[in-house]
């Protein structure tokens, strides 16, 4: 008597089981080709899982920040405001808050191309992060000035170039050409103190 209930428990596990594996087969098919038709989630970026990591908050410009000038690409005042805190926030290693700021141009300012560096600048300790977000920039670099554009690729080989060494990464050999890089903007635009 007892060994009935035991076997027909059995069996509706057994055929729950099944069905539970037909479902998720027959809609594992469906996920496959509406992959490309899906939006992100909620709060997660288009551009991928580097942009959606990072700060949420909005950011506000701060009182007692250096005073700090880097022209950039904008037509818009208060965004060119929150690039220059984050440059004055990249100079006194705030990097979290930086990286606020340069989010912050990048909601008044979409087209603002250094935002993309100013981000990546603040992902010094993130290479995979700084590396697909200087990759950004990089694609949008041909709206930008000669100056901006300098920036965009000396950052942009520095990352890039680890990629491209297959015998290892050479850090040191590459911080050199990035300094090298920034050298010659310094070169070519002395007036510009940064």
């Amino acid at each position: 008597m007892i060994e009935l209930p035991f076997s027909l428990t059995l069996r509706r596990f057994i055929a729950a089981g099944m069905t539970v594996a037909l479902l998720q087969a027959s809609l594992s098919g469906e996920e496959a080709t509406d992959q490309a038709d899906k939006k992100p989630l909620e709060g997660h970026s288009i551009h991928g899982d580097s942009f959606s990591e990072g700060p949420r908050q909005e950011a506000v410009l701060l009182d007692g920040m250096s005073n700090v000038h880097f022209e950039v690409s904008t037509k818009d005042s208060e965004a060119q405001k929150f690039f220059d805190q984050g440059v004055g926030q990249l100079h006194g290693f705030l990097y979290f808050e930086a990286e606020r700021s340069f989010r912050q141009v990048l909601k008044i300012d979409p087209d603002c191309t250094m935002a993309y560096w100013g981000i990546a600048m603040a992902n010094v300790d993130n290479e995979k992060r700084a590396t697909d977000i200087i990759a950004k920039a990089a694609e949008k670099k041909d709206g930008v000035s000669e100056r901006e554009r300098k920036y965009i690729e000396a950052l942009s080989t520095f990352y890039t170039s680890k990629k491209e060494d297959e015998k290892g990464d050479d850090k040191k050999k590459r911080a050199r050409d990035l300094v090298r890089a920034y050298e010659n903007i310094v070169l070519k635009f002395p007036e510009d103190p940064e």
